[in-house]
């Protein structure tokens, strides 16, 4: 998501210039499980009647998690209704290394990237 347009399926890109390196972003896109943050770790569900939802586990408790699956759509769920729960500390997004992008596409994507940053209000 960038200024509020896009997907809610992964973190909100408007700032990540101000936040984060070039090589940093760079490797984002290339090795996307190098650096994940725990907020963006994936979940494998499997539900009482042994279907598999899977995606991003947003809370989890003792008693119930959430997760929200690629679609976008929310399910919160109480652990009593499933069978298990799998947190995999890696990350949704396919890697978008050589095989996807020319170095130039590349260069082109990190440099979008880091010109994300919000305007900061004047006081």
């Amino acid at each position: 998501m960038v200024d509020g347009e896009g997907g809610r399926f992964g973190p909100d890109l408007s700032d990540v210039g101000a936040l984060r390196s070039s090589e940093f972003l760079r490797k984002s896109v290339v090795e996307p499980n190098a650096d994940v943050d725990m907020a963006f770790w994936s979940a494998e569900v499997v539900l009482g009647d042994g279907s598999m939802l899977s995606g991003i586990r947003l809370h989890e408790d003792s008693f119930s998690i959430r997760v929200i699956d690629i679609t976008g759509q929310l399910h919160s769920l109480w652990k009593q209704e499933v069978q298990d729960v799998k947190v995999l500390k890696n990350s949704v997004m396919g890697s978008y290394g050589d095989a996807v992008f020319p170095d130039d596409e590349l260069d082109d994507l990190v440099a979008y990237m880091v010109s994300l940053r919000k305007e900061v209000e004047r006081q």
